[in-house]
């Protein structure tokens, strides 16, 4: 949770969500040793932009960055991950054994420990295993068939539980699309403000990515390529770590400028002094069904035009009303977009201002009560 990648920004704006929603949460998560990212407990709600409403258990594992994201150690991670879920569950047992308290996953091997304590009778707590990237295999469908619910927000991921997985209808919640938004802090919607405090030239246009960065990411070097290709404009890349920042610095680009690593209100504040946002991605097979960009929220709600690779699992969340959508990896389709966008003001005002009434009604807080409505309603069944 120190490191706000996608899945946990998702994870803690869920959890913030449910405790609006009247719940009690406590989130248990691996504690991760980190080179970089090195954040305090105590200011992780700040890094995230949400008031500290529920409860961070970081369970003792010590997993090394480099053993995440180094297949060779995998292994050690999941072995560790798997111990000291069962360890708590054991330890924690009398309050597992309250239906009231209810197991929510989204790790399949975090999850994997409750299910066999389950199994053995040595817990009782329902649990709901949320999911939007499934596989026809053994282990998935282990862990999907002994949860008590299944919940997904992705089309192609529902209808793969249906028709796939075989999964009863009844045990799926459809969840609604949601976006992270400004709930708990107050963020600068003043442009020029914003643009003045970041010294931008206010006669110069501003392209922006914010979101993965790294060495080697094609996404990233596409970015980069479309800067060359229009020297008139100023691109930004926010978020980057100190290893990216010394590679992509040796290129000597004028009108790249390269950001660091962001708290959310920095973050949001950079994306609303820009002038187009964009949302490129790689046209993989995850990416074509299952990608589900938190930066969306941020993104849209900015007031500024987004510009989407055009991928079928985009399509399924985001309208022509509301964002543009280009060709994945077609640098030259790309280029024609963002002059065209920057060109014609009063279309990308439109959609700019359909995407801020879009997504301020389809927030975390409005998901969380759909969920726990349909969680509720299934224990209830359960128990007549």
């Amino acid at each position: 949770m120190r490191k706000n990648r996608a899945d946990m920004v998702h994870i803690m704006h869920s959890c913030s969500a449910f405790s609006e929603n009247g719940v009690k949460v406590v989130l248990l998560t691996p504690k991760v040793l980190r080179k970089s990212y090195i954040i305090k407990k105590n200011k992780i709600f700040s890094l995230y932009g949400l008031k500290e409403n529920f409860k961070i258990n970081e369970l003792n594992t010590n997993l090394r960055e480099s053993a995440i994201t180094n297949n060779t150690n995998v292994f050690i991670t999941v072995i560790k991950k798997f111990i000291y879920h069962l360890q708590y569950g054991i330890k924690n047992r009398i309050t597992f054994k309250k239906s009231e308290n209810l197991i929510y996953g989204k790790c399949w091997i975090s999850t994997l420990p409750y299910i066999l304590l389950k199994k053995i009778k040595l817990i009782r707590s329902y649990i709901v295993f949320e999911t939007e990237y499934v596989k026809n295999d053994y282990f998935h469908k282990f862990i999907l068939k002994n949860s008590t619910l299944v919940a997904s927000g992705m089309k192609e991921t529902h209808n793969f539980l249906l028709n796939d997985i075989r999964m009863n209808e009844k045990k799926l919640i459809q969840i609604p699309n949601r976006f992270v938004i400004d709930l708990d802090i107050k963020i600068e919607t003043n442009k020029m403000k914003i643009r003045n405090k970041l010294k931008y030239n206010n006669d110069k246009t501003y392209i922006t990515y914010g979101g993965k960065t790294g060495v080697n990411l094609k996404n990233i070097d596409d970015f980069i390529e479309i800067a060359k290709r229009i020297p008139s404009y100023n691109f930004v890349i926010i978020g980057l770590n100190e290893d990216a920042l010394k590679y992509y610095s040796k290129l000597l680009i004028n009108n790249l400028s390269l950001v660091p690593f962001q708290n959310y209100k920095n973050y949001c504040e950079y994306l609303r002094a820009s002038d187009i946002l964009i949302a490129n991605y790689s046209d993989t097979l995850f990416n074509r069904y299952y990608l589900g960009p938190q930066k969306a929220g941020p993104y849209l709600l900015s007031g500024n035009p987004v510009i989407f690779s055009d991928l079928p699992s985009l399509r399924d969340r985001f309208s022509d009303e509301i964002a543009y959508f280009v060709e994945p990896e077609n640098i030259d389709e790309w280029v024609k977009k963002i002059k065209s966008v920057s060109k014609n003001k009063v279309s990308s005002r439109l959609k700019a201002k359909n995407a801020q009434e879009y997504v301020s009604i389809k927030n975390y807080p409005s998901s969380a009560k759909v969920i726990l409505s349909r969680i509720n309603k299934s224990l209830n069944v359960s128990k007549e």
